[in-house]
């Protein structure tokens, strides 16, 4: 079977020290981390700028526009998914949210800011604990 590859960068929102996380919905299309937190972003489609891809999958998911700031972590997973194999590779940016308001579509049910050094404590996607190490350390 073929691998599919997408780039899916994900924004490290900061605002007031905290962290911007939101939980995926049993509505959400791949339903493979329902009640769990995230950070935002997906995955670029393949005619996409990587930027304005970005900053679509952001306006999607919170209804807010970004500055995407520089790179703080990379990684990959190789995942099945509806039936099909994916490669995702992720690259997580520091981002600045240009407004307050957060809308959330229906991928996601509850949002929070978090204090990224209780990260264990929060109920978040297990491959997310390396990306809030590597910020801690800066």
């Amino acid at each position: 079977m073929e691998t599919k590859l997408f780039f899916a960068p994900k924004a490290f929102i900061i605002k007031d020290g905290k962290v911007l996380v939101v939980r995926e919905s049993t509505t959400h299309p791949t339903n493979t981390h329902a009640g769990e937190y995230s950070l935002i972003g997906g995955r670029i489609k393949d005619d996409e700028p990587w930027q304005g891809g970005f900053k679509r999958e952001v306006s999607e998911e919170i209804g807010a526009d970004i500055k995407i700031g520089q790179p703080i972590y990379v990684s990959e997973s190789y995942n099945e998914v509806n039936g099909e194999h994916w490669h995702i590779v992720r690259c997580f940016f520091l981002c600045q949210i240009k407004n307050n308001e957060i809308r959330l579509n229906k991928e996601h049910d509850d949002f929070k800011w978090i204090d990224p050094k209780n990260y264990k404590h929060e109920n978040l996607i297990y491959n997310l604990h390396a990306v809030f190490e590597e910020y801690l350390k800066q």
